[in-house]
């Protein structure tokens, strides 16, 4: 690799979990390619983040460390990520996760071949306990992906690598939504670009651990439809100029999607709500 190459900003949210983030840290460093700048947020951790990355620090220039003093959420602190990120292209890496070592090589050389927006790659799913890791399955994104994420599906964040000017123009990740956000965020960054790549090959690993995630909290609270519909319209109205012709068929089709959900949804509290006041 060049020095003059391109430099990659990985951005790394961590929420008490000092026990894991080195794993993550780890697969960033090992990178082959090179200039990286690695982002590490810490969203008002309790344990011993501040000690752990303070020893990488001192082993490694190329790693920026801010801080909330009080919890804010995974979008939050991938949001003040992004505004420190000098990079020409992100990558999102949750604490708990990691990727190959030749992850963002692959990807650049197939971005670098197409001028797309973003590459995603496949990703393995494994299920950790302490030092055990069990392969869960893999995913192949080989799909249609547009049509993935117009419909509902999830593209796993820590899979694309994304140009700083596609992001740069999406909106920041929504901090209001309890769930969904990166369901949210991803449809958002398709509607806006203008191509995709896929690279073939398994460069992501997401890890479920039996200790809480820093979105766990959003797992338990149900699908905001309201917000998610109110945010995609407003989105949509304010960057009409810039979105794509051919991608506001997969923008309808996502709007008209979570409009028809809402409607049973909506239905089922009043007659909830009805027959719970009548008893």
């Amino acid at each position: 690799m060049q020095n003059n190459n391109p430099l990659v900003s990985i951005i790394i949210p961590t929420h008490n979990r000092a026990t894991l983030l080195p794993k993550a840290i780890n697969s960033a460093l090992a990178q082959t390619y090179k200039p990286i700048e690695i982002i590490i947020i810490n969203d008002g951790s309790q344990d011993n983040t501040d000690e752990i990355v303070e020893k990488f620090k001192k082993k490694h220039s190329n790693i920026i460390y801010l801080k909330h003093e009080k919890p804010k959420g995974a979008p939050a602190a991938r949001n003040y990520g992004i505004k420190f990120a000098k990079g020409e292209f992100i990558q999102f890496l949750d604490s708990d996760d990691s990727i190959a070592k030749e992850k963002i090589e692959q990807q650049l050389n197939s971005l670098n071949k197409t001028n797309a927006d973003m590459s995603i790659c496949d990703y393995s799913n494994f299920r950790s306990d302490d030092e055990i890791s069990i392969l869960v399955n893999e995913v192949k994104n080989d799909s249609n992906l547009m049509m993935k994420v117009a419909t509902g599906g999830s593209v796993c964040i820590l899979t694309p690598l994304i140009k700083k000017t596609l992001v740069d123009k999406a909106p920041l990740w929504n901090e209001k939504l309890l769930k969904n956000q990166d369901v949210d965020y991803m449809l958002k960054l398709f509607i806006l670009c203008k191509s995709y790549v896929y690279t073939t090959g398994y460069y992501g690993n997401y890890c479920h651990y039996s200790i809480n995630r820093i979105s766990d909290l959003y797992r338990m609270s149900p699908p905001e439809y309201r917000k998610r519909i109110s945010s995609l319209f407003i989105f949509g109205l304010s960057k009409w100029k810039i979105i794509p012709l051919r991608n506001w068929l997969y923008f309808f089709i996502a709007l008209s999607k979570m409009i028809f959900w809402l409607w049973p949804i909506s239905i089922f509290k009043i007659l909830y709500q009805k027959f719970t006041i009548n008893g």
